[in-house]
């Protein structure tokens, strides 16, 4: 088997300073640069930080985006399967190319016999005995089919994408002039037709790979994936760890808008759609969650908080909350922001809950409400949780992290009245 041993590859890591930057991976004649948020802080530890790096990547797969969400080196602008990616090269690395096995028949006493076979020949008498002379033997000869030098092309890409988790940069040659659809098509036939799970999974990670590109993505030393608007996945991980409510319930929550334009129909204009809404039933609360993507988590800067038009969204639904959904819940408005715990773990005035991984810094308000009639969802509590904490735990859904808002909040609530507060 050929291969050609190319440059070592070492990521350039650039931090974006805004969520509406782009971030994913960026790979051009070797050169691999991955655009990562200014609050993901990176491991020193090589092994670690390819760990760290792969979960951030991942994570641009995880929100349902548009083809306009997505900028893509694919013309499809299919997303990148990463872990089919890391499969392949894990694969190759343990167990070599990939080849069918043909069994080969013959009368070579070498092999193993293949007695079904053998009794089926014709056999010799002697002295009353009958003797097979002729035993038929069989051996497992590796193929080198059309499915082997699929194979090797999925390497191919998964080590031109993602070779540089494992310091592999190599290129194995292989010789086959299908298109995309082609090998998809092979591949697939050959799926259905073994019981084998092992097979079944290896066809399963080709066909992710090769369902990912088209023709002219095929042969290119140039590959791009990312998003230039993360702070949906922010959001949609926000809404998972929280316990955000979900589907037709949610919706209710959804304040709209209306034309009502002269000699016409009411006509909607368009919703507006709270991150999160969270429904404590027990204590008869409602928290309303926006997850903001900004990098106050990183520079301190006030710049980079939420300004007055995010305050009074928040207030917006809270009044909608309260008017049209339940004037008898108690209605609580929640900033959250990711962080970097490095840049605040000896900053006195940010309260830590969690282990560091939340934190409260404050409480934002608008001077234009009735300050003799104030409403709770009129103060948006403000907290920050570590991003490298949610990147990694967000699926579990612990409870303890919203349980610590709403202790928090209660607490805030009671050693201070918003009055007071409102100057």
């Amino acid at each position: 088997m050929m291969m050609k041993q190319k440059k070592q590859l070492k990521p350039e890591i650039i931090e974006q300073p805004k969520s509406s930057d782009f971030m994913g991976i960026k790979i051009k004649d070797d050169h691999v640069r991955i655009f990562i948020p200014q609050t993901l802080q990176l491991s020193n530890d090589p092994s670690t930080r390819n760990r760290e790096l792969i979960l951030f990547l991942r994570s641009l797969n995880i929100t349902k985006l548009t083809e306009e969400d997505i900028v893509s080196g694919n013309a499809s602008g299919g997303k990148w399967p990463f872990d089919s990616y890391i499969w392949m090269i894990h694969d190759y690395i343990e167990n070599g190319v990939y080849y069918n096995h043909e069994r080969i028949y013959s009368h070579d006493r070498n092999g193993k016999i293949d007695w079904k076979k053998t009794l089926r020949t014709m056999p010799i008498t002697s002295n009353g005995n009958v003797i097979y002379n002729k035993l038929v033997t069989s051996k497992s000869m590796p193929s080198n089919d059309k499915i082997s030098e699929i194979y090797k092309e999925c390497v191919n890409l998964s080590i031109e994408r993602m070779g540089w988790v494992f310091n592999l940069n190599i290129h194995l040659h292989s010789n086959i002039h299908l298109s995309i659809q082609e090998m998809v098509y092979l591949v697939k036939q050959q799926s259905s037709s073994t019981f084998d799970d092992v097979k079944r999974l290896r066809f399963k990670h080709m066909l992710n790979i090769l369902e990912g590109i088209d023709d002219s993505q095929h042969k290119t030393n140039e590959h791009t994936f990312g998003i230039t608007n993360y702070y949906y996945v922010f959001e949609h991980m926000i809404d998972v760890l929280f316990h955000g409510i979900t589907g037709d319930i949610k919706k209710k929550y959804d304040p709209s808008g209306y034309w009502l334009l002269n000699g016409q129909n009411k006509q909607q204009s368009s919703n507006l759609r709270p991150d999160t809404i969270y429904k404590n039933y027990k204590t008869g609360e409602t928290y309303i969650l926006d997850a903001k993507m900004y990098q106050y988590g990183y520079t301190k800067s006030i710049k980079d908080l939420p300004q007055t038009s995010s305050m009074q969204k928040q207030i917006t639904y809270g009044d909608f909350v309260h008017n049209y959904v339940d004037n008898n819940t108690k209605i609580r408005n929640i900033f959250i922001l990711p962080f970097r715990k490095d840049k605040y773990i000896n900053d006195k005035n940010v309260e830590f809950m969690n282990d560091a991984n939340l934190a409260y810094i404050g409480k934002a308000y608008v001077n234009y409400r009735d300050k003799k009639d104030v409403k709770d969802w009129d103060t948006i509590y403000t907290f920050m949780i570590d991003f490298n904490y949610l990147l990694n735990y967000y699926m579990k859904k612990d409870k303890k992290y919203i349980q610590a808002i709403e202790k928090t909040v209660q607490i805030k609530l009671k050693s201070t009245t918003i009055l007071t507060n409102h100057k």
